[in-house]
């Protein structure tokens, strides 16, 4: 458990903070690979980059909760990981943290006039801008062959980071953005023609 790990730990922090009810989740797949004889499974040794973010590159404590979401996420699947021995495929996650702006501009115009009136009158008011400045936290889970380490599978959930939640919520949220990635996975079989 070098420093590489302990960067990639630290890398899920922000994203376990956010909340999922605006969870955009995508997946990619070879469709040449036969996903059905896959039923064992190891985490891979990656490397993390920091991801920029303070935050998130000192803060390692909900990491934990991102590994227990994807080990029972993929045991209740019927997957067995395995400590010793070689999987059938291996797993690893990735955080990355984007800045991100949003800017809008309320009219808050009012007036009178109208199509009786030949659209003239009077009025008063004028608009509002509002910058929303925010960090857009992209979790990444990879699956590769247990032999060959070919990327074989790849889902991922966009959210706006948002302030840490307690433990317990923290939890639930890691959860809830784990379940959605791996509700793909696995694919369809390919089809056989």
């Amino acid at each position: 458990m070098g420093r590489s790990f302990a960067l990639l730990v630290a890398c899920s922090v922000a994203f376990v903070h956010a909340g999922c009810s605006t969870l955009k989740v995508h997946s990619d797949w070879d469709p040449e690979y036969d996903f059905s004889r896959v039923q064992t499974w190891k985490w891979a040794t990656v490397s993390q980059t920091p991801t920029g973010s303070a935050v998130v590159d000192t803060d390692g404590l909900l990491a934990q909760r991102v590994m227990r979401a994807v080990e029972t996420s993929l045991a209740g699947r019927g997957y067995v990981k395995t400590e010793t021995s070689e999987g059938d495929f291996e797993v690893a996650w990735f955080l990355t943290v984007e800045p991100k702006t949003q800017v809008t501009t309320i009219n808050d115009y009012h007036g009178y006039g109208g199509p009786y009136r030949g659209w003239y009158g009077a009025g008063y008011g004028g608009s509002t801008t509002v910058v929303d400045s925010y960090n857009e936290g992209t979790l990444i889970i990879d699956i590769r062959d247990g032999k060959s380490g070919q990327l074989i599978w790849r889902g991922s959930a966009t959210a706006r980071l948002r302030e840490k939640a307690d433990p317990e919520k923290a939890q639930q949220r890691a959860n809830e953005a784990v379940t959605k990635i791996l509700e793909k996975f696995p694919p369809p079989s390919p089809q056989k023609s």
